[in-house]
């Protein structure tokens, strides 16, 4: 009895074992995650709360296209021969964190190698980034074709001429990705017809990228946003305990994937919509400069006319300069017409750190001299 007992605890560990390196075949979707992997575009967006497993769904599409090894389900783009691809994240150490954990298994585990969404006996040879302790810098994994998919981890910090000259099929960018970035991972799969698929919580507000999806798609992208209500295990205990620490603003972004207010664009609208080719600003039009006081961050200016008739304002000329003395700023005041007046924030009364005059007093004996 001992024996039959022994031989079944045995049994229960091996087939848990081959559960936890085999993570992809165990995959078991929220609907929120099949939707966004069943979604055929060559840029998809998924923009998410916090928490509720966007990251991990990233990971496991990432490893069906370097496996093959798609489910039943499956209604997304599938590759039939192995794929060379990326995944990134904001610097090596996160990229290392989340990107390589999720796929891999935990950096710092030998022992967790193969507990990510790459089963273990598809990882093949691996290469370790220089300088980055526990960072993998590429791998190969094994694809049902016979062949071996080819996949490596950048980060955005590195540069965008670091995501250069390689044409790849996927890219997973795993954190809001600077336009730089966005446009060379663009660049690289445009060669092989590929796709590239982001996952992100907006941090940062409504930036260009946010802007495009949410309020500007155009053919080939797709946006799914998902919340807390979407993930079964943000039971209403752990909701509740992650909400109370957070302040009031942060909440929606945190909780739903929505774009904070206050940050990032000023209007959320695409760039083509407002801008336009040069013209010529008639003399009767009315004009002002607005200005804004700075030293680490920029002393900034801009220039606005108002055409009275259609009620149109332009914003027809900017400025922007940091650590630069009072008369490098008013030079380039006047030289766009020291008629115009020009407006700034009470910021004006602190002390040029050149002179020790107010800034607003030297700006205008400088500009009317």
């Amino acid at each position: 009895m001992n024996d039959n007992l022994e031989r079944a605890v045995e049994i229960a560990k091996e087939l848990e074992r081959r559960k936890t390196v085999n993570r992809l075949k165990h995959y078991e979707p929220y609907k929120y995650q099949i939707k966004f992997h069943n979604t055929v575009a060559s840029q998809r967006l998924l923009m998410a709360g916090n928490r509720i497993g966007k990251s991990f769904c990233g990971a496991m599409e990432m490893a069906y296209h370097l496996t093959g090894k798609y489910p039943e389900w499956w209604q997304g783009r599938k590759f039939d021969k192995p794929i060379r691809a990326w995944a990134g994240g904001s610097s090596n150490e996160t990229t290392r964190d989340i990107c390589q954990k999720e796929l891999v298994g935990q950096p710092d585990d030998p022992s967790a190698k193969g507990t990510g969404s790459i089963p273990l006996d598809d990882i093949g040879e691996t290469t370790r980034k220089p300088g980055v302790p526990n960072a993998m810098n590429s791998l190969v994994i094994k694809h049902v074709s016979g062949g071996w998919s080819r996949l490596a981890f950048k980060a955005y910090e590195m540069g965008k001429e670091k995501w250069m000259g390689e044409a790849v099929d996927v890219v997973w960018l795993d954190e809001e990705p600077p336009g730089p970035i966005y446009s060379q991972a663009l660049t690289r799969t445009a060669d092989r017809g590929g796709m590239v698929f982001m996952t992100f919580t907006p941090e940062n507000g409504m930036t260009e990228t946010v802007a495009q999806f949410v309020n500007n798609l155009k053919p080939g992208q797709a946006l799914q946003q998902a919340g807390w209500d979407d993930a079964p295990h943000m039971t209403k205990e752990v909701r509740e305990q992650i909400l109370s620490a957070l302040p009031p603003h942060e909440r929606k972004m945190r909780e739903q994937g929505i774009p904070q207010l206050g940050s990032g664009l000023v209007f959320p609208v695409a760039e083509e919509e407002v801008v336009i080719d040069p013209i010529d600003i008639p003399q009767h039009w009315p004009r002002i400069c607005g200005l804004d006081f700075g030293w680490n961050h920029p002393t900034a200016a801009v220039w606005i006319a108002w055409d009275r008739d259609s009620d149109i304002v332009y914003v027809y000329d900017t400025y922007a300069m940091r650590q630069e003395a009072v008369p490098m700023h008013a030079s380039a005041l006047k030289a766009r017409g020291n008629w115009i007046p020009v407006i700034w924030p009470m910021d004006g009364r602190q002390a040029d750190k050149g002179s020790g005059n107010h800034l607003q007093n030297n700006i205008e004996q400088k500009v009317q001299t």
